[in-house]
C-alpha cells in the first residue's frame, strides 16, 4: 500500500522533470522495494503470458504483459531498475522451452527495449506519467508500445533463430507476433502500473459502488462472449466489441485508471477463455488467432486510453481556465481596491512612503508631493537626505532621533513635525512608520504614512486662543444644553456666582435664578430654541452664598451645520455697582428737586 501511495505522489510531482526523476538515485530501502516489486510483477505477468499455449508457438505468443511491466518499471523507477527486469525476464524465459542462451538473449532484448522506450518517451515527448494529456497517451502508444517493441522483437527473434528456435511459419510471422505481443503488453499493463496510485483514491470515494457495478456487468458480458456458455446455443463471437461501451464508461467516469482496469479485465478473461479453447480467437490458425487477439486488445486499449486522457486534459484545461479567471478576478479586485485606496488617500490627504534601508532610496506616493509643497514627480526615487531638508530646522533633530530609535527597536513610531514649503509657509505633518526585517532578521525596509494636519493644528491654536480669552475674561461665560444644563463654566463665572466649575457643570442653570422670577428661564430657553438672541438683558441672579447680583446678559443659540439648535452660550456682566450708582444719583436728584 505504501508503494501505491508513492506512485500516486510521483504522478503529481509536475514541478520536477521526468528526466531528472529518472536519474535521481533512490535510497537503498527504496531500491530493494522497487527491485522486489518489479521482479515479482514481471515474473507473474510472464507466467500469465505463457498461458495461451494453443495460440503460442515455441516461446512467442500474441500477448506478452511482462513487457508492459518492464517499460513501467523504467518509467517509474528510472534506469537503475534494470537488474530487476533483466533477472525477471531471464527466469521466465529460462523455464520456457528454449535454451539458456536464448533465454539470456531474450532477457537482454526485453531490458534494452524497455530502456530505449523509456528514454524515447522522456527525451522526445517529455512524457508525464500521470497520462493527463492526450499527447502523453499517444506517445505511450507510438513510442512506448509500437516503437520500443520494434527493438525487443528484433533482438528476441534474432536470438531465437540464432539458437535454432523456430516459431510460427517463418521469421516474418514470428517477428510480427513478437512485436504485437510486446506492444499489446505495454498498452494493457503499463498504464495500469502508472496509475496504481489512483486506485487508492478511487477506492476511498463513494463511486466505488459504481465501479463495482461496472466490473460486474463487464465480467458478465465477457463470459457470454468469450466463454461460449452451454446455456446459450448461439455463439456470440460477432459481439466481441460489445465490451467497448464499458471501456468508454470506465474512461469517462474513472479516467485512465478505470479504462486500464476494464481493459485488463477483458484481456484476462479473453486470454483465459482462449487458452481453454473457447471464444472467437480459436476458430482459425494460431497465427491468425494471435493477430486477431492482438488487434482486439489494441483497439480497446487505445480507445480507452486516449479517451480517458482527452477527458483528463479537458478537465485540467477547465480547471486552469477557472483558476486563471479567478486570478484575473482577484487581480481586478486588487486594482479596484488600490484605486479606492488611492482616492481615499487623496480625499483624506494621506500619503505613503517606503525606504529601502540597504540602498537608502525612498519612494513616495503622489499625495506626499502636495503635502510638502513640491510639484509632481519631485519625490520619484529620491533619498532620505532630500526629505530631511524639507523638515523645519527646529524639528529635524527630534525626528532623526525617533527614526534611529525605530531602526534599533523595530517598534511602530509616530510623531508630528513642521515642514517648510518653498514659498516660506509652515505646514504640519503627522506621520507613523514601522521597520520590517528580512529573513536574516536585519532591517530591510521602512514603510509609513504621512497626513497633512495643518488645518487641525490651526484649529487647535484658535481654540487655545479662544480658551485663553474665555478664561481670562472678567465676565461670566457659560454654555449649556437647550434644556438648561450647564456644560462649561469659566473663571469669571466662578468669581461672579461663587460656584466652582466642578460644582456648576452638570447642574441646571436655574440654580442662579431668584425665586420671584420663576418664568424667566422658560421664556429665555424658548426664545433660544427658536433661534432668537437675547442682547443686553438686565436681570437679577443669586450667588452660591445667597447674595443677589445685578447682571447684564447676552445669550445666543449654538447651531450645528444643519441649523438645528444644539446648545446655548451666554455672557454675563456684574452691573451691581452701576445699578447702585444710578440709584444713588436718582435719589440725589429727587432730594435736590425737593430742596
Amino acid at each position: 500500500m505504501a508503494f501505491l501511495y508513492s506512485l500516486r505522489r510521483s504522478n503529481k510531482q509536475e514541478s520536477q522533470s521526468s528526466e531528472s526523476r529518472l536519474m535521481s538515485p533512490p535510497s537503498l530501502t527504496q531500491r530493494v522495494i522497487q527491485t522486489t516489486f518489479f521482479f515479482a510483477a514481471y515474473y507473474i505477468a510472464g507466467v500469465l503470458g505463457q498461458a495461451t499455449t494453443n495460440i503460442r508457438s515455441s516461446n512467442i505468443g500474441p500477448v506478452w504483459p511482462a513487457y508492459g511491466v518492464a517499460l513501467a518499471a523504467f518509467i517509474v523507477c528510472g534506469y537503475r531498475v534494470w537488474p530487476a527486469i533483466a533477472s525477471g525476464a531471464f527466469v521466465v524465459a529460462f523455464f520456457s522451452p528454449v535454451t539458456p542462451l536464448a533465454a539470456l538473449g531474450q532477457a537482454a532484448g526485453a531490458t534494452v527495449a524497455a530502456f530505449v522506450g523509456a528514454y524515447l518517451l522522456h527525451r522526445i515527448s517529455k512524457f508525464d506519467s500521470s497520462l493527463s494529456r492526450l499527447r502523453d497517451a499517444l506517445a505511450l502508444v507510438l513510442l512506448g508500445a509500437l516503437g520500443s517493441a520494434l527493438v525487443s522483437a528484433t533482438i528476441g527473434v534474432s536470438i531465437l533463430y540464432a539458437t535454432h528456435v523456430r516459431a510460427y511459419s517463418g521469421l516474418g510471422t514470428a517477428w510480427l507476433i513478437y512485436w504485437l505481443g510486446d506492444a499489446t503488453g505495454v498498452l494493457l499493463v503499463t498504464p495500469m502500473i502508472l496509475k496504481l496510485g489512483d486506485f487508492v483514491g478511487i477506492c476511498q470515494r463513494p463511486r466505488i459502488r459504481e465501479l463495482t457495478l461496472l466490473l460486474f456487468l463487464l465480467s458478465g458480458v465477457c463470459f457470454l462472449i468469450f466463454g461460449d456458455p452451454s446455456l446459450i446455443p448461439v455463439r456470440l463471437h460477432v459481439l466481441a466489441f460489445a465490451v467497448l461501451p464499458f471501456v468508454m464508461w470506465a474512461a469517462i467516469r474513472f479516467g485512465v485508471a478505470g479504462a486500464t482496469l476494464s481493459n485488463l479485465l477483458i484481456a484476462t478473461m479473453a486470454t483465459l477463455e482462449t487458452a481453454f479453447g473457447k471464444g472467437p480467437f480459436v476458430t482459425s490458425t494460431p497465427f491468425t488467432n494471435a493477430i486477431l487477439l492482438d488487434a482486439f486488445f489494441a483497439v480497446l486499449s487505445v480507445t480507452g486510453l486516449t479517451l480517458a486522457s482527452a477527458i483528463a486534459e479537458r478537465e485540467q484545461a477547465e480547471h486552469q481556465q477557472g483558476a486563471l479567471e479567478a486570478r484575473l478576478a482577484a487581480e481586478q479586485a486588487v486594482r479596484i481596491s488600490e484605486e479606492r485606496l488611492r482616492l481615499a488617500q487623496q480625499a483624506a490627504h494621506i500619503g505613503t512612503f517606503e525606504r529601502d534601508l540597504q540602498t537608502g532610496v525612498v519612494t513616495w506616493s503622489s499625495e506626499l508631493e502636495a503635502m510638502y509643497g513640491l510639484p509632481p514627480g519631485a519625490f520619484d526615487r529620491t533619498t532620505i537626505a532630500f526629505f530631511e531638508n524639507l523638515v523645519h530646522p527646529e524639528d529635524r533633530a527630534g525626528l532623526a532621533m525617533l527614526i534611529d530609535h525605530t531602526l534599533k527597536t523595530g517598534k511602530p513610531t509616530q510623531s508630528e513635525w513642521r515642514v517648510l514649503w518653498p514659498d516660506g509657509s509652515v505646514h504640519w505633518i503627522a506621520g507613523r512608520w514601522q521597520v520590517y526585517m528580512d529573513q536574516s532578521g536585519k532591517p530591510s525596509r521602512m514603510i509609513g504614512v504621512n497626513m497633512d494636519v495643518t488645518g487641525r493644528k490651526q484649529a487647535e491654536e484658535v481654540r487655545s486662543r479662544h480658551a485663553a480669552i474665555v478664561e481670562s475674561s472678567e465676565d461670566a461665560i457659560v454654555s449649556g444644553t437647550p434644556e438648561g444644563i450647564i456644560v462649561s463654566w469659566n473663571a469669571g463665572a466662578q468669581r461672579m456666582y461663587g460656584y466652582t466649575q466642578a460644582e456648576a457643570v452638570g447642574k441646571l442653570i436655574s440654580i442662579l435664578f431668584p425665586p420671584e422670577l420663576p418664568d424667566e428661564e422658560i421664556k429665555i430657553l424658548e426664545t433660544l430654541k427658536m433661534g432668537g438672541r437675547i442682547e443686553q438683558f438686565e436681570t437679577v441672579r443669586i450667588t452660591k452664598s445667597g447674595k443677589r447680583v445685578n447682571v447684564s446678559l447676552s445669550i445666543s443659540p449654538i447651531k450645528d451645520s444643519s441649523g438645528a439648535v444644539v446648545g446655548v452660550a451666554g455672557i454675563g456682566r456684574d452691573v451691581t455697582d452701576r445699578k447702585r450708582a444710578e440709584e444713588a444719583r436718582a435719589d440725589l436728584s429727587w432730594k435736590l428737586i425737593a430742596a
